[in-house]
């Protein structure tokens, strides 16, 4: 289920990390489906379960950069959407964002349980809830290229995405 771009290029793509696993993930999807249909429940709580399971592991967005031209692509249950691509020099700023993490306070005040939920579903799926964010951005129109969780993979894609463009990086939002 990898994406190629529609017209190869001479030059490398160089892809935003981490490089998502597919195997891993249809891996972790079979077990978690093994285990949700020998447990007791009724069938619809069962098919809940399993569109749930289904959209939490096959579910990611993936970018690379390939001569110029940023692709993004947004996967969904597995299912793979439309390639979107955008002209580089089109755009003239790199915004990034680092949103507030599930911190102390929220252990405190909600426990333990919803703390480590909140760092789960920023490892598992970081795409909808990383705290940080790096986006191509103009006047009328910003693009989120990366959102993530871990630091150095942020620092990574920065420095790679200002090593092919040469853009201003601003800080925007976030605390």
């Amino acid at each position: 289920m990898d994406f190629e771009p529609a017209e190869p290029s001479e030059q490398t793509e160089r892809w935003f990390v981490p490089k998502m696993n597919l195997r891993f993930r249809v891996i972790c999807c079979s077990v978690l489906l093994a285990l949700l249909a020998i447990s007791p429940g009724g069938l619809f709580a069962k098919s809940i379960g399993q569109l749930l399971i289904t959209f939490m592991t096959g579910s990611f967005r993936r970018s690379f950069i390939d001569a110029e031209i940023a692709h993004v692509q947004m996967t969904v249950c597995f299912i793979p959407l439309k390639i979107n691509r955008y002209r580089l020099k089109r755009f003239y700023q790199i915004e990034i964002m680092l949103e507030e993490p599930a911190g102390w306070w929220t252990f405190f005040l909600f426990g333990p349980i919803q703390w480590l939920w909140f760092r789960m579903l920023d490892f598992a799926i970081p795409w909808l809830g990383g705290m940080y964010q790096i986006w191509i951005a103009r006047g009328d129109k910003k693009v989120m290229l990366w959102q993530g969780c871990f630091d150095e993979d942020y620092e990574q894609n920065l420095e790679m995405l200002k090593s092919i463009t040469g853009y201003e990086v601003i800080r925007s939002g976030g605390y």
